[in-house]
């Protein structure tokens, strides 16, 4: 009954042991070829496939373990097993170092003699398994390497042409990368040209005070802000205002900071300019309403600083209910403007001396609905 399937080359000298090795192997089923030397063991080599050599040492001509190399060199699948009938540990470890599986002494044992086979054949088998698992391996990391590269690729030539300025930095500040946005925005034609100037001198004495501070948070272990503004002077010496983003990142396996640079010069400069324009707005109308409130008061001088008084109170009462300042102004407006309608009234009837008739009450009364009317079309705080 065969249980095996492999091929075995059996290399002696001695014809006797060939035969008996010979005919307890095919007992056993396995495939077994013969050479009495090192030119015939090559040659059934060629002829033949074969899983497992076993080798004598000792052989006229070309010796077992030059055989060994030989085998080794142009078969590297092949399990060799050494046989000698010499027990010297030295030739055994230089032929384990030149790749045999195993070693046996003659006389052997038959049953030992397959129980070294069979351990060979499993030592084969791993090893190959092995060999064809790390070639896989390989493939597989060569494929994700060549997507990563790619990856890497896209994600620098996105950095490149990013239309925010990109800095990668170390933790003791030396620029790793940085982008064409980034040179242009500082003035410079390269990061090492940027990091050759001391940062009192690219900074504003502001900006270089928090960057300092920055620093020393970090020495320190405390939270740094991750997003802040800066005021950089450019090599033309003009000052630019920046928006910083700041984040942890792995660049080439190595841990950086990725600044994100965003220059706002103009938008604060836009900023400023509609909060001036804000500011006079709000001064015209302050002087608009003044004007009304004056208007009234030469209309009526009995009630002179009624409306400034109704307005500070209404104010004072706004502030203690919590209300916004926003709320708070509008409530003023209207205190100071609140008899506007007065200027419908005749100054006869205003300034009467005596006492008013029921008929001039009744025009004094429409003043509410005529302040109404006037006031209804302006957008008002």
């Amino acid at each position: 009954m065969n249980r095996h399937s492999e091929a075995i080359l059996i290399v002696d000298d001695e014809k006797l042991v060939r035969r008996l090795l010979v005919t307890t192997l095919s007992g056993e089923g396995y495939t077994c070829f013969e050479a009495g030397n090192a030119e015939e063991a090559l040659a059934q080599l060629q002829n033949h496939p074969v899983n497992v050599v076993l080798l004598d040492i000792m052989m006229p001509g070309k010796s077992g373990i030059e055989l060994l190399n030989d085998i080794m060199a142009a078969y590297p699948d092949i399990a060799p097993i050494m046989i000698s009938a010499v027990s010297n540990s030295d030739i055994a470890i230089t032929c384990m170092k030149q790749g045999a599986y195993d070693y046996i002494l003659k006389p052997f044992n038959t049953k030992e003699v397959l129980l070294r086979i069979e351990y060979a054949l499993v030592k084969r088998k791993l090893i190959a398994e092995n060999s064809d698992y790390r070639k896989r391996l390989e493939q597989i990391v060569g494929e994700q390497a060549g997507e990563i590269r790619a990856s890497e690729e896209n994600f620098r030539n996105s950095l490149d042409n990013s239309p925010l300025g990109i800095r990668i930095v170390s933790a003791d500040g030396k620029t790793t990368y940085a982008n064409r946005a980034l040179l242009d925005i500082y003035g410079y034609s390269s990061a090492a040209e940027i990091d050759s100037i001391p940062y009192s001198k690219l900074y504003s004495p502001e900006t270089y005070a928090a960057h300092l501070e920055r620093v020393r948070k970090g020495q320190m272990g405390e939270q740094i802000p991750s997003n802040y503004e800066i005021d950089i002077i450019r090599k033309t010496g003009e000052i630019r205002r920046l928006m910083v983003s700041r984040g942890e990142v792995l660049w080439n396996g190595e841990h950086r900071f990725q600044m994100l640079y965003q220059d706002i010069t103009e938008k604060k400069r836009t900023a400023k300019a509609l909060q001036a324009s804000y500011d006079k707005l709000d001064k015209t109308l302050d002087a608009v309403i003044q004007t009304m409130a004056l208007t009234v008061e030469m209309r009526d001088p009995y009630t002179a600083g009624h409306q400034h008084r109704v307005a500070g109170l209404a104010c004072a009462i706004a502030s203690k209910m919590g209300l916004s300042p926003e709320i708070i102004k509008g409530i003023g407006v209207v205190g100071t403007i609140h008899d506007i309608g007065k200027i419908s009234i005749p100054a006869e009837i205003l300034s009467k001396p005596g006492r008013i008739t029921e008929a001039e009450f009744s025009i004094i009364k429409e003043h509410a609905i005529t302040g109404y009317d006037i006031l209804k079309g302006i957008d008002f705080p």
